[in-house]
């Protein structure tokens, strides 16, 4: 039994950690700091900061909550035109379905997780939680290290191969000049990348040692 619940919990915890870390990201919070970095691209078709802030503010709200809190075809420019086209939508609502079937994983293995750790706590046998956690901060190391290097090597190959795990053929292609590239330009995706890896990175790290000192 103590072998199945570290195996349990070496699966767990990866999933559990990346997916807290990625819903920080899909964040209002995170655009405003996004769109006022140096780096960050002008919209050469002409929208502003303030523009992609409601705009891209909405397309966030939609991805987290859905049509009942935001229609991406309610979201308009001051003239009525409408922001995005329906090759556009169509990728938002794939979008959507990725990270509500991510979440929902997420909270049911959270779920066997705590059921493992309350277990542990009732047996006062917390060795293979240990090993369970130390495991995954192991593996998810090197993994994320190695994902790591080839997003900086090559990073449109990664968003390549990156997109051919969730979506269909070019269904995630769009020109430069569909608003969908123009309030989340590859400078955002690279950025959000590089910050989602670097925090759980920092996180594997701290359970590597702290896991690592309480299995041994």
């Amino acid at each position: 039994m103590k072998k199945i619940n570290t195996v349990l919990i070496a699966l767990s915890t990866p999933l559990i950690i990346a997916m807290m870390v990625v819903n920080l990201f899909i964040s209002h919070q995170f655009l405003k700091i996004e769109y006022q970095m140096p780096w960050f691209p002008p919209d050469t078709f002409g929208f502003s900061i303030e523009d992609r802030l409601a705009w891209g503010g909405m397309t966030i709200d939609y991805l987290r909550f859905g049509e009942e809190y935001q229609s991406l075809s309610d979201i308009k420019m001051l003239d009525g035109t409408a922001i995005y086209n329906e090759r556009e939508i169509s990728h938002l609502v794939d979008v959507k379905n990725v990270i509500d079937m991510m979440n929902q994983t997420m909270l049911k293995t959270l779920v066997l997780f705590i059921a493992i750790l309350f277990l542990a706590y009732k047996q006062k046998d917390f060795s293979a939680f240990y090993k369970g956690v130390y495991y995954a901060s192991m593996f998810t190391l090197i993994a994320i290290v190695s994902i790591g290097g080839f997003a900086s090597i090559s990073f449109w190959k990664f968003f390549e191969w990156f997109h051919s795990l969730f979506f269909q053929g070019d269904t995630w292609l769009f020109l430069v000049s569909d608003s969908l590239i123009r309030l989340f330009p590859i400078v955002f995706w690279q950025d959000a990348v590089m910050y989602i890896l670097a925090i759980i990175i920092l996180i594997n790290l701290v359970l590597f040692f702290v896991m690592k000192r309480k299995s041994s």
